[in-house]
């Protein structure tokens, strides 16, 4: 396997039993060649030999079974062998290559059609092997009903959430099915395949400055996994067991080059959103549960392309009160299917701060974190290493860029100014928690799309492609012409009052159960001590200034207290 390419022998260890006891020593294996026979490395006739196997195999590449081996297949097929074995015989021909829908066709041929469990055995062996196919269910069409009811049965939930173009997204694998194990070696290859994107990611960030960061330790393609309920980070030597439980977050690293174009609305509306819309004509209810909805996306995705203002829409086609799942997953399933991928961080300004967490979590801070549009409110625990990460980044780029970069400072709620230490990465404490906005000025704005970010270990200039028109009125009213991330600083107060109302839905879907919990006397007007108080119980806390312009924003009549009419401008304005 080793001089195949497919995996690596490391510290190897010889242990050999002498009268004092065992005697262990590094045992060099690198001198092994099989074409030069035994004389030039030679195995020792006695003793133990520890080492670690590392798989290094990709996912199979999209290369049929050749000629040769199908050939052989046939010869062996056409023989006097039982049903179960040219199951078995198939099996070890195709090894770790992928078959086409007519070669898998040909050899299902093979197999009598009364031998039904046989049949349905093979066809689970090849379905995640087949090639030339964005959708493999579709190979299912062949069988009989009961035979395609059988094999949906033995692939398992797992096999048809899992897509090969669009493998991001949580999975769950029951490594005890067969199918649901193929799934996890195949999420493997893919890994393997972007190990060097990930060593690429790595090395960027080892030149940043403001501290060290290991991204590594943090997830880029492999995130929270456990295996058995047990935490389990991802080793090439780890042999995939043929039991227990596997959840892993998958990341694809992998982005729409200049050559993919997203679906038309037109395209859009017919594959998407106008099946989401079906109703029932006796109820007028949706005929499509939200799970059902989020399948369809992940089919769809698998094969097309989407931009940024279609993933927003289907976004805000569910409540995020009663819908933060449904609204993370579309992100989620989204995120590597995007062809302008830079402007998913104002798809993310849709979220509510708890959804937006989730999806952090999900994909991970490397994955997440633009620093080509990181304009924003920032609050972070230093405690976290995913918040520390982003403070880190944002230090490099405010020491970077030109300008004040960092407003309204405070530390553990209190005013704060960040000591000069701390923008050459020393001394940042390990816990605290710290917020500011971070802001750009129009030049710089300019100057990082026409050229990339500054310092020289900018990422360079964005694809032209990957840039996105998308942005929602209420930002864009803030952006220069043909830019989607505001310049200056007048959006930050609005950006307050709309993360404000996000926080609100996450805790109400009513205006009337909300301004019920903040008027503590019951008078049915709100003073500044109860907007104050009631938002700290929810925990959203403002500063004494932010208090006063949030009230002023409310009081349209200045009378110094808000009425539920008031309150309700402030909350259609800045719904979700």
């Amino acid at each position: 396997l080793t001089l195949e390419g497919a995996g690596e022998l490391r510290g190897a260890v010889l242990v050999v039993a002498t009268p004092e006891g065992e005697v262990r020593k590094p045992f060099d294996v690198n001198g092994f060649n099989a074409d030069q026979g035994s004389d030039n490395w030679q195995l020792p006739d006695k003793g133990f030999v520890e080492v670690e196997f590392a798989d290094t195999r990709v996912a199979p590449s999209e290369e049929k079974l050749g000629d040769d081996i199908m050939h052989s297949l046939r010869e062996q097929l056409a023989g006097n062998i039982a049903a179960h074995k040219k199951v078995d015989v198939v099996q070890a021909a195709m090894g770790m290559s992928q078959l086409s829908f007519d070669q898998m066709l040909e050899l299902l041929a093979f197999i009598p059609e009364n031998e039904t469990q046989e049949r349905v055995n093979l066809v689970c062996r090849c379905y995640h092997r087949l090639s030339g196919m964005d959708d493999p269910r579709k190979a299912l069409d062949v069988l009989a009903t009961e035979e395609k009811s059988f094999v949906e049965k033995q692939l398992g939930a797992a096999s048809f959430t899992f897509f090969r173009n669009n493998p991001t997204g949580f999975h769950r694998l029951d490594l005890a099915q067969p199918a649901q194990r193929e799934v996890l070696l195949r999420l493997v290859g893919l890994k393997n395949a972007m190990s060097d994107m990930e060593e690429g990611m790595v090395k960027y960030y080892q030149k940043r400055g403001r501290g060290e960061r290991d991204v590594l330790s943090l997830g880029l393609s492999w995130r929270n996994a456990r295996f058995n309920h047990n935490p389990i980070a991802f080793s090439q030597s780890w042999s995939v067991p043929y039991g227990g439980m596997f959840d892993v977050d998958f990341v694809d690293l992998r982005r729409p080059d200049h050559n993919c174009a997203a679906m038309s609305e037109e395209e859009f509306e017919e594959a998407i959103m106008s099946k989401w819309r079906e109703t029932s004509a006796l109820l007028g209810l949706y005929t499509m549960s939200p799970n059902s909805k989020l399948k369809l996306l992940r089919e769809v995705t698998n094969s097309c392309h989407v931009c940024c203002d279609q993933v927003a829409r289907m976004v805000k086609q569910f409540s995020p009160h009663t819908s933060a799942n449904t609204r993370v997953e579309i992100v989620v399933s989204c995120w590597a299917r995007t062809v302008d991928w830079h402007g998913l961080a104002n798809v993310m300004l849709l979220l509510t701060p708890f959804e937006q967490k989730v999806v952090m979590n999900r994909l991970g801070p490397v994955n997440v974190f633009d620093e080509i549009m990181a304009v924003g409110y920032y609050e972070l625990d230093l405690q976290s290493k995913t918040d520390r990460f982003i403070f880190q980044e944002l230090l490099h780029l405010s020491t970077s860029e030109p300008g004040d970069n960092l407003l309204h400072v405070t530390f553990n709620t209190l005013d704060f100014t960040i000591p000069l230490p701390w923008l050459t990465g020393e001394g940042v404490p390990l816990k605290g928690k710290i917020s500011f906005y971070f802001v750009r000025s129009a030049e710089v704005q300019r100057r990082i799309i026409e050229q990339g970010p500054y310092g020289s270990t900018g990422a360079g200039k964005p694809p032209p492609h990957s840039v996105s028109a998308y942005a929602e009125d209420w930002w864009r009213h803030y952006c220069e012409e043909g830019f989607t991330s505001p310049t200056g600083s007048d959006w930050v107060y609005p950006y307050r009052c709309r993360r404000i109302r996000h926080k609100l839905a996450e805790k109400f879907d009513q205006i009337e159960h909300c301004f019920g919990r903040l008027d503590h006397d019951g008078s049915g007007c709100l003073d500044r001590r109860e907007i104050t108080t009631g938002l700290f119980e929810l925990g959203i806390w403002l500063h004494p200034q932010e208090s006063r312009q949030f009230l002023e924003q409310l009081d349209d009549d200045g009378s110094g207290t808000v009425s539920i009419g008031e309150f309700q401008k402030f909350w259609t304005q800045f719904a979700p």
